[in-house]
């Protein structure tokens, strides 16, 4: 596994986490069908919880991935071993959406700060 792996990854990630809610509703609450989807969205529809966790969990992610891909970008062109807390970071945010969306909060927070700290290290071993 490479940085350049993991921002591959970590895109995926990110379109995974952008179509979440959408199926979401789309399969298990039947609130979104493909004539909304493919509309200007004018008409507002009520949505369900999870549909709104998962759509606050990927702003909370978009939050801080500029902090992590400028961080991966210079660990590769300063040659700085930020591997392993890369791919950590990455872990504890493909975890942090499901158990955001199920509601699971004590884990969640515990996944947000884990990720936090990933940030923070991955900073400090530039010093």
């Amino acid at each position: 596994m490479t940085l350049e792996n993991i921002i591959l990854l970590t895109c995926l990630l990110v379109l995974i986490q952008i179509f979440i809610p959408i199926v979401i509703e789309q399969v298990f609450f039947k609130k979104i069908d493909l004539l909304y989807l493919i509309s200007s969205r004018d008409k507002t529809i009520e949505n369900s919880k999870y549909f709104n966790r998962g759509k606050r969990a990927l702003n909370n992610l978009l939050e801080t991935l500029p902090i992590f891909g400028l961080l991966v970008i210079l660990s590769i062109f300063k040659e700085v071993d930020n591997l392993n807390l890369a791919a950590l970071w990455l872990v504890l945010r493909a975890f942090y959406m499901p158990i955001y969306i199920l509601g699971i909060n004590h884990v969640r927070t515990i996944l947000w700060f884990g990720g936090t700290a990933c940030l923070i290290m991955m900073g400090v071993n530039f010093i």
